[in-house]
């Protein structure tokens, strides 16, 4: 006869520690943005969303100029976002820099 164990939960401090939740899939996430722009929309309010400090994110010390990070933002995202959630976005940056 098998001898069944309980599964081990890790202990710290005495709770017990949660694992870390499995990341999203891009449909996962792009069917969370349309249910939250949809709760948007229920309040007969028209959702925008800003992609502020693009200038700033798109061009960091580890990954300055790069091409291929910009055409994915403003090819495949901005699609996304118009395409796939039908939603008006607009970019935001610092003027100052």
């Amino acid at each position: 006869m098998g001898h069944h164990q309980p599964a081990r939960q890790s202990r710290h401090h005495g709770r017990s520690r949660a694992s870390a939740p499995e990341p999203s899939t891009a449909t996962q996430t792009i069917d969370q943005a349309r249910q939250l722009i949809d709760l948007i929309a229920s309040d007969d309010l028209r959702p925008v969303i800003v992609l502020d400090d693009t200038d700033r994110w798109l061009s960091t010390s580890y990954q300055p100029d790069n091409p291929a990070v910009r055409s994915a933002v403003f090819g495949r995202v901005v699609r996304i976002l118009a395409e796939d959630l039908g939603t008006a976005a607009t970019t935001q940056t610092d003027d100052r820099i």
